[in-house]
């Protein structure tokens, strides 16, 4: 079974926006010192590659422990153009990843049929395409990496830790459409 795992590795290296809490890892437990090993961990919710939910940019917004599960799995295309994000949604695909070198006008495309837009950038766009796209009812996860996939069909699993907060970290995962029977 192909499996491209699409999730940036959450470190000290990761990207943030100015302003964010920076990540930090420091060792709470030691084996030799406590028997056991563990980690505290400091991140904010849009660290690594993660989902965004409405309350992020809309005043009483859903979190992301409200947004059902079967937002985040199913059959999705990579995209590497414009033609790909329209034969997508010609062929009743409802979730799309979008290449980083490639930006997409939402405003110029229907987005009525789309349930998940995902980008290798840190952010799908501004606040106001968010809150677009949150109109829409569609789900936002965002620095991907799809350096080594290539574009196509395939079945996403990207589920977002399960918090009552404005985004959160998520572990994604694309499985090739060949292993499938969906």
């Amino acid at each position: 079974m192909k499996i491209y795992d699409i999730t940036k590795t959450l470190d000290e290296n990761i990207p943030y926006i100015e302003g964010d809490p920076i990540f930090k890892k420091e060792v709470a437990r030691d084996i030799e010192r406590d028997g056991c090993l563990q980690h505290r961990v400091c991140l904010h919710t849009h660290a690594g590659t993660h989902m965004d939910a409405p309350s992020h940019v809309v005043s009483g917004g859903a979190n992301i422990k409200d947004i059902s599960p079967e937002k985040f799995v199913g059959k999705c295309m990579v995209c590497e153009n414009i033609d790909d994000v329209n034969i997508a949604i010609d062929s009743g695909i409802k979730m799309i990843l979008i290449k980083v070198d490639f930006n997409v006008d939402f405003s110029a495309i229907d987005i009525s049929k789309i349930n998940l837009v995902g980008v290798e950038s840190i952010a799908v766009g501004d606040f106001d395409t968010h809150r677009m796209l949150f109109k829409k009812n569609i789900a936002i996860i965002e620095w991907l990496d799809l350096s080594k996939v290539p574009a196509g069909e395939y079945f996403l699993a990207a589920l977002p830790l399960k918090m009552d907060t404005d985004g959160a970290p998520a572990r994604a995962v694309l499985i090739s459409l060949d292993d499938l029977c969906i």
